[in-house]
């Protein structure tokens, strides 16, 4: 409630500032969004009880933009989420509505192309392999803070600060900084070059910071996305020795169904001895986790190696066909085998369980009744390795399924 209430304040202030003359300019939109999930998960994850489970999830957003003269706007999006079973039943009022994101912005200062943003604001940087929006979550993510948007055409850098958690006693707060670069100058292609920070205090402080670089294009029928991470600082007032990697390509034939044909590599480097103290497993930080390592969500990119195939075509008009298939393998089989979230599933520090975890089967299908109105439907199968079967968590193979819609207005 506190934070929708400063949005409308904001925006009065702005309001108070223009004159009858100069009429604001209002619009405004929003979504809803439905879907059923089933599973049976629950064996990877201690936490959840070994039982299949399915869920109804909605969210529904709607927001406004208020552009001023002189180049200044003001934007809220409210947000209410639902998930089946979470309320105490269905005749009572409980609260699930929050702002997303609410924010002022003002363009050009000092006449350059220069914009600075304050407020609660989404952020999605490349792939979103270390920051993301999470859109498939049913909350998604924003942070609180400052960004600066400078550039033009062909390089854009945006430098922003975020605190995470606020902390009132003698820790610091949690904060995410970073300056995310982007080269544009060749047509159909990216180039990114970033450092980012995050900093928690305490007793055994963190101080980790990643540097990175990406390229992303297409040329002719073959489509490709490289990113390289380095992690180093300190984590838990040990030493911190990381390293992510992510390479893809691939190549669609001239058919009127688009038929693409797909690989990928990705890995995330684990740590085999905890007596060297050094920590050597990498953390994605803020991703936008879902699909990139299945989309059943069963591993984290932490600690593995994950090869990908998929295909993908369009049979008919506003109809997209597309499967994967993963094989997930930790890079050190002495450190553990992570959740989505960096929550630790199994460890077998003597590395004797192996380092398959398994592998996954994604199959999906997406089209649209109207142009405002998208389905999405989506099928996983993982397939216990043996790390898994060694294990007291997930001897068996699971499945999961979805349906999803999606109205926007």
């Amino acid at each position: 409630m506190k934070n929708i209430l400063l949005a409308c304040v904001l925006s009065l202030v702005a309001l108070a500032n223009v004159s009858a003359e100069d009429a604001p300019a209002l619009t405004m939109g929003g979504q809803m969004r439905f879907r059923y999930e089933a599973y049976n998960f629950s064996l990877h994850n201690a936490a959840m009880p070994a039982r299949d489970i399915d869920q109804l999830h909605l969210r529904t957003r709607l927001n406004a933009t208020l552009r001023l003269p002189q180049d200044i706007s003001v934007f809220i999006q409210l947000q209410d989420t639902r998930t089946s079973g979470d309320e105490a039943s269905v005749v009572t009022n409980e609260k699930r509505v929050d702002t997303h994101q609410a924010y002022m912005e003002v363009a050009k200062l000092g006449g350059a192309p220069v914009n600075l943003r304050l407020g609660r604001m989404e952020l999605s940087y490349g792939d979103q392999r270390l920051v993301g929006a999470m859109d498939w979550n049913n909350v998604g993510r924003a942070f609180d803070g400052v960004l600066l948007k400078v550039g033009g055409s062909q390089w854009k850098s945006d430098v922003f600060h975020t605190i995470v958690t606020e902390n009132s006693g003698a820790s610091r707060d949690v904060t995410f900084s970073g300056v995310y670069n982007r080269c544009l100058a060749v047509k159909s292609h990216e180039f990114d070059l970033y450092a980012l920070a995050y900093d928690a205090g305490g007793i055994a402080a963190t101080n980790e910071y990643t540097a990175g670089l990406r390229a992303k294009g297409v040329t002719g029928a073959i489509d490709y996305s490289m990113e390289g991470m380095h992690q180093f600082g300190r984590r838990g007032g040990v030493n911190l020795q990381a390293a992510g990697f992510a390479a893809l390509a691939g190549i669609t034939a001239s058919l009127p169904s688009k038929p693409r044909l797909g690989v990928e590599y990705a890995q995330a480097t684990g740590d085999g001895d905890t007596a060297d103290l050094k920590v050597r497993t990498f953390n994605p930080l803020y991703p936008t986790t879902h699909g990139y390592q299945g989309y059943a969500d069963v591993v984290g990119f932490y600690n593995l190696r994950n090869v990908k195939f998929s295909a993908s075509a369009s049979p008919a008009k506003d109809w997209t066909l597309q499967a994967d298939y993963h094989t997930f393998i930790l890079d050190s089989a002495r450190d553990g085998w992570y959740s989505k979230t960096g929550a630790l599933i199994v460890r077998d520090t003597t590395g004797a369980s192996g380092r398959e975890v398994g592998n996954e089967l994604d199959v999906h299908v997406k089209t649209k009744l109207r142009d405002a109105m998208k389905f999405w439907f989506g099928y996983s199968r993982f397939f216990a390795g043996e790390l898994a079967r060694s294990t007291t968590l997930g001897k068996e193979d699971k499945d999961w399924y979805f349906l999803q819609a999606v109205l926007d207005f």
